[in-house]
């Protein structure tokens, strides 16, 4: 039930941030809130990991935020994007982390193919929260396989 009100939300930010270049906080912030109640209701000892996912993945783009705009001298993503990291790590719990990967990942093949064929300075502006959206749509079914999947086999000894 709770994947279902995240997964709406995306739409819904995704679409918003398509059309204006905004992701709101009237939408992201009470849907991470109750999000974070709804998944320590089904599953209370996991609490922790869905606190820190949230709060990681926040600091994680807070960061890339603050190093792109220091690198730069200009703001390269909105706090909008970072409120939607922490709502997915809420939701996500450990599966935040190949959800941001595969972001980035979807955020860059495009953002270069729109690059490629407009040209320019590398200073288009592109909204990153369907890149999210997507990433956590498919980290919701295949987060945490990819997890195990790379625990399993790339760090044995």
């Amino acid at each position: 039930m709770p994947h279902l009100l995240f997964v709406a939300a995306l739409i819904l930010v995704a679409e918003i941030d398509i059309e204006v270049r905004l992701i709101p906080d009237v939408v992201i912030l009470p849907v991470a809130a109750i999000g974070l109640v709804m998944m320590i209701v089904l599953e209370p000892a996991e609490w922790l990991q869905w606190i820190v996912a949230g709060v990681g993945a926040a600091l994680f783009l807070l960061t890339a935020a603050v190093i792109y705009e220091k690198l730069r001298g200009m703001t390269g993503m909105g706090m909008g994007d970072v409120k939607m990291a922490l709502c997915m790590g809420f939701f996500l719990g450990a599966a935040v982390v190949p959800a941001l990967f595969i972001g980035f990942v979807l955020g860059a093949l495009i953002g270069v193919a729109l690059m490629l064929r407009v040209g320019g300075d590398g200073k288009m502006a592109v909204p990153f929260g369907p890149f999210l959206a997507a990433g956590a749509i498919i980290a919701l079914f295949l987060g945490q396989p990819a997890i195990d999947l790379y625990l399993n086999n790339f760090l044995r000894r």
